[in-house]
């Protein structure tokens, strides 16, 4: 009985995966009627107007840096993308958007709502209500089914985004605020395997408790610290979008 049941809900998920796909013209190569496919688009979506660096787009999407390297130079070849080096260290390298890019980024967007609004339209009143609530109801399903955990090391960025994230809900809970220089100590020193860690979860890579999502970067973190040889779980903190999942 096991069996049939994941059988048939695997067929459900493939079903649903194969409309999805077809309904917002993934399977076309030139997504939204424009001359690139959605992979492209998507990249110049992530990138935004502030741009981004690679590996943060590599480990935000979940692909593999080659396959990365590729569709951006696709995009520079078609003047939507301008990749550099850090000045302060060269093996960082950042991603930023043309004039061109910018401009393209902006029709993507008016092409998007397009599409949501044609969906949408083809629906009464009722059923919309109904694909709404389904919609949030899936997209927080499937952010939870995105969630990995591992060890994630407390000098990386992920890392001291849990520690602020983490003083900044304490802040948000204090009536006189939370002033982390006067609290209990809790560095990067303190948070190795040695005596801790910071943990956080993520779709794309190990890392120790960080939580994120594709759509929304969604992240969620906590600390441990070991007390008198015995581990402690010291705090654990989410944006409240997150805990609905």
């Amino acid at each position: 009985m096991v069996r049939e049941i994941e059988k048939a809900a695997i067929q459900k998920v493939r079903s649903f995966n194969r409309t999805v796909a077809e309904r917002i013209g993934a399977l076309n190569d030139q997504f939204l009627q424009r001359s690139r496919p959605m992979n492209e688009a998507r990249l110049l979506w992530e990138i935004g107007h502030d741009g981004a660096e690679v590996r943060e787009l590599r480990s935000r999407l979940g692909i593999d840096s080659g396959y990365l390297s590729r569709v951006l130079r696709s995009l520079e070849t078609q003047g939507l993308v301008m990749t550099r080096a850090n000045r302060e260290d060269r093996r960082v390298r950042r991603a930023s958007l043309t004039r061109a890019g910018l401009h393209e980024r902006k029709e993507l967007d008016r092409r998007s709502d397009a599409l949501a609004s044609s969906i949408l339209q083809a629906l009464s009143a009722r059923q919309r209500d109904r694909l709404m609530t389904a919609m949030g109801e899936v997209e927080r399903l499937l952010q939870a089914s995105m969630v990995r955990f591992a060890i994630e090391d407390p000098t990386s960025a992920d890392a001291r985004w849990c520690f602020n994230q983490y003083f900044a809900e304490l802040s948000r809970r204090f009536e006189e605020g939370f002033d982390p220089g006067l609290s209990i100590s809790a560095g990067p020193q303190e948070t190795n395997s040695s005596h801790g860690a910071v943990a956080s979860r993520t779709p794309s890579r190990p890392a120790y408790w960080l939580r994120s999502t594709q759509v929304s970067s969604t992240k969620a973190c906590g600390i441990e610290k070991n007390v008198d040889r015995s581990g402690c779980a010291r705090s654990r903190c989410s944006p409240p979008a997150a805990r609905r999942a």
